[in-house]
């Protein structure tokens, strides 16, 4: 009687098989980790956007406080004082009518706007509503690969105020992220 070796391996069809079981398992679980990036881009715009409101919070509190700010000689800016010297320099915070301006809005806030989160002020920014002369910052996400991030629709806008007793105008744009 002769003993039949045994083959060791898989056969074509088997491998196929698996081939197949593995495509279905990845296009079931891509769009979750797709999602997961998404949401991770949404909740970094909501941490930007809760120190923008904490910042705009904390400069309307310097602003009424004696001595808490250094007039700039004219009626619409102000300057915090961060190293408390009682002189206009480096480093300190111009305001708006009494609010964060736009145009150091990231030192303001400390941002961290390396990396793939953008900061950009717009001085002749004319689109969502506001008149051209406006001035306007933008943090957030360039996910359309176009240098402009906000074409992409996954950031933040910031307006100061245009007179006293205004306050800025903000919001997220999330549709893009």
């Amino acid at each position: 009687m002769e003993l039949k070796k045994s083959k060791q391996g898989f056969t074509l069809i088997e491998l196929v098989v698996v081939i197949v079981i593995l495509g279905i398992l990845a296009a079931a679980a891509l769009p979750r980790f797709i999602n997961l990036s998404t949401e991770a881009r949404i909740a970094k715009l909501d941490q930007a956007m809760g120190a923008l409101k904490h910042g705009s919070q904390m400069a309307d509190v310097k602003m009424k406080l004696p001595n808490g700010v250094l007039d700039a000689g004219d009626d619409k800016h102000h300057y915090i004082d961060m190293n408390n010297n009682g002189v206009i320099d480096e480093g300190d915070i111009r305001l708006v009518y009494g609010w964060l301006d736009n145009d150091n809005l990231d030192m303001a806030l400390d941002l961290d706007v390396g990396g793939k989160l953008h900061y950009v002020h717009d001085r002749n920014a004319g689109d969502y509503g506001f008149t051209v002369e406006s001035h306007q910052a933008y943090i957030g996400f360039d996910t359309l690969g176009n240098g402009n991030i906000r074409d992409g629709n996954c950031r933040i806008l910031y307006q100061h105020p245009r007179s006293w007793g205004g306050t800025p105008n903000h919001y997220v744009k999330t549709d893009g992220c």
